[in-house]
């Protein structure tokens, strides 16, 4: 997953929203959390397969730092860069490290200055700001949804599936909720990952590692 290039590939994958909830519940985490598990399961599992042994991959994720005295609107969401718990393969311990990880990210001090670091970002080539995230392996968000069935022209959408742009990592994979189910999008860099629907395939068993929590 080093190399980078031009080409995109779209895969979707489903997980249910209730069995993602309780696996997180078990171990009083989030569903943001078991969202992350999965994710560093599936990663493991496709280095794996490529014969490559890893213990961590760094990944960039926003997160909200909306407080109690902030106003409905406006834009509350940063991005963190951590790394990510990929070696661990008892999912019970890397969903715990991973609710202790993102946990501390949300308190860390340098948050409260990333609105001026961000201002200051933005005054620079886009060649420089773009090549910043070509030292993180994955992109990944979980954006909220809609809880219950909705219309468009009269026909019942049946998913939402949101893609995520790569910015410079070999891949991004974006979660958003709709009606009890968890639809995953994920945008891989041809070159970094020139497999795809094995990268998916093993998405969905880092999942399946996760979501047996569930009922354990």
């Amino acid at each position: 997953m080093r190399a980078r290039s031009l080409a995109r590939h779209f895969e979707t994958i489903d997980v249910s929203f209730d069995e993602m909830h309780a696996a997180a519940a078990s171990v009083d985490a989030t569903v943001n959390d078991a969202f992350v598990a999965g994710i560093a399961g599936g990663l493991r599992l496709y280095h794996q397969e490529h014969c490559a042994c890893i213990h961590d991959l760094r990944v960039t994720m926003p997160i909200s730092v909306r407080s109690d005295a902030d106003d409905a609107g406006g834009n509350h969401v940063t991005l963190v860069r951590f790394d990510l718990p990929v070696g661990i393969t008892d999912p019970v311990a890397r969903l715990l490290h991973v609710q202790e990880t993102c946990a501390a990210q949300r308190h860390e001090l340098a948050i409260g200055h990333t609105e001026s670091i961000a201002e200051v970002l933005n005054l620079l080539p886009i060649g420089v700001t773009g090549g910043m995230l070509r030292h993180v392996d994955l992109l990944a968000s979980n954006v909220p949804g809609f809880p219950s069935p909705v219309y468009l022209a009269g026909a019942e959408v049946e998913g939402f599936y949101p893609f995520g742009a790569t910015l410079g990592s070999s891949a991004n994979v974006t979660l958003m909720s709709y009606n009890g189910t968890c639809n995953i999008g994920i945008d891989t860099d041809g070159a970094a990952v020139p497999d795809p629907e094995r990268f998916a395939r093993c998405m969905e068993d880092g999942f399946a590692e996760v979501l047996a929590l569930a009922t354990s």
